[in-house]
């Protein structure tokens, strides 16, 4: 009998805020890395299809799986759309403004924005095409 293969519990989770639906309702993306690491760099990482969920002032903290410690900084009435975090057990490996590097596997729950990482991201990728043409990246 052929062993059920099992898939591994992702340790990290990227959250964006997709749409606020009305003033209680909020449509959010989630998406896990595609492969197992144990060190995950913003602009390398492969993530899975995003999932949808949507959340409300009760049950948010739960869903995207903010710590009880950091419920006070990341309060439902402050999330707007594009927001991006990521949530899971993880540490920051380099220290600056906005960090791109995490080690995974950490034992604490972190809850961190990275919206500032995706977007210098999403700039140098636009830089990228625009110096070597379209379709050459």
């Amino acid at each position: 009998m052929k062993a059920k293969k099992q898939k591994k519990y992702s340790l990290i989770k990227r959250i964006t805020i997709d749409e606020k639906i009305s003033e209680d309702i909020i449509r959010i993306l989630i998406s896990s890395p595609a492969e197992d690491a144990k060190e995950l760099k913003l602009g390398e990482v492969k993530w899975t299809k995003e999932k949808e969920k949507y959340i409300n002032s009760k049950n948010f903290a739960d869903i995207m799986g903010i710590p009880l410690s950091k419920h006070k900084d990341f309060p439902f009435t402050g999330f707007h759309e594009g927001q991006v975090f990521l949530t899971g057990n993880f540490k920051i490996n380099r220290e600056k403004k906005s960090p791109d590097k995490f080690l995974l596997g950490n034992k604490d729950n972190e809850f961190l924005a990275i919206d500032d990482s995706v977007r210098e991201e999403t700039k140098r990728l636009y830089s990228k095409v625009l110096e070597k043409g379209e379709g050459n990246v």
